[in-house]
């Protein structure tokens, strides 16, 4: 299994952006730096910004990032690309809209942001985000975007693919204990998707197949192990039958839960249940 010490030396190998020791240091001098956060990550780089958001976002989260926008750098940059990333949120309060109102009525702003792009998960939230976008009315072009190579070719320049690339790695990295996290949020939400599962643990979902596939597991292999973990556990009550337990756990039938269990145990659910039972 990849560990976080792993992940963190194959950035290191490669690395085009470097860490800001917090905010405060990110404008003192955020050429070729990022800075991350619990629910955002800010960088810049040879005239490209950007901002990435995940999971639930608050005003005050909102605020926070955007403090560390361009137009607060110590040293005034020259207008350049920036994108906002919001592919992996999963809601947003009131207060966002407000907060970004605020930043897009600022006139300094427009000295520093030549184009800008917005990467969008599609649904609910593309609306949402069209709609800010309608109101914050920004006096730059601006685009929404569902894939990131068509961000990247639109704002221009050979190094937005791979400097995009780079930042979705930081954020695996910034995400302690991936598979973990996912092997608890599939015990507890059996049903999920990959991209809900990945919305969740504040990834994109090509992201989390890569850390799986790095890991040689799949999300249908952690989901299959999630699902027998839950079995082993309601197989162990006084009372527990197979049947009951494949349907508590999300299995179709019987059959279908003694075949995922003699996968990953090696035998039916019963005959586990039966040595349990002797050893304890």
């Amino acid at each position: 299994m990849i560990t976080e010490r792993d992940a963190r030396a194959s950035l290191h190998a490669k690395m085009l952006l470097s860490p800001a020791l917090g905010p405060d240091d990110f404008l003192l001098a955020p050429h070729g730096r990022y800075v991350i956060a619990d629910r955002w990550l800010a960088f810049y780089r040879a005239g490209l910004s950007g901002l990435v958001l995940w999971g639930d976002q608050t005003g005050a989260d909102i605020a926070s990032a955007l403090a560390v926008a361009p137009s607060r750098f110590a040293t005034p940059v020259p207008p350049h690309r920036t994108v906002l990333d919001v592919r992996s949120v999963r809601s947003v309060d009131a207060d966002v809209v407000g907060a970004f109102r605020r930043l897009f009525a600022q006139p300094t702003l427009y000295g520093f942001i030549a184009r800008g792009a917005v990467l969008h998960p599609g649904g609910t939230l593309e609306l949402m985000v069209a709609g800010m976008q309608a109101i914050c009315a920004p006096r730059f072009p601006a685009a929404l975007f569902a894939d990131l190579r068509e961000a990247a070719v639109w704002l221009g320049g050979d190094d937005a693919m791979p400097l995009f690339e780079e930042v979705d790695r930081l954020r695996i990295v910034a995400t302690e204990a991936l598979l973990g996290r996912l092997s608890r949020l599939l015990e507890a939400r059996y049903r999920l998707t990959l991209r809900e599962a990945a919305r969740s643990l504040g990834v994109s979902s090509r992201s989390l197949q890569r850390v799986l596939a790095a890991n040689r597991t799949s999300f249908q292999d952690q989901r299959t192990l999630a699902t027998v973990r839950n079995a082993q556990r309601l197989l162990l009550g006084p009372d527990a039958d197979v049947t009951s337990v494949a349907y508590a756990v999300g299995c179709a039938s019987s059959q279908h839960l003694g075949k995922l269990f003699s996968r990953v145990v090696g035998e039916p659910p019963s005959r586990w249940r039966a040595r349990q039972r002797v050893v304890h």
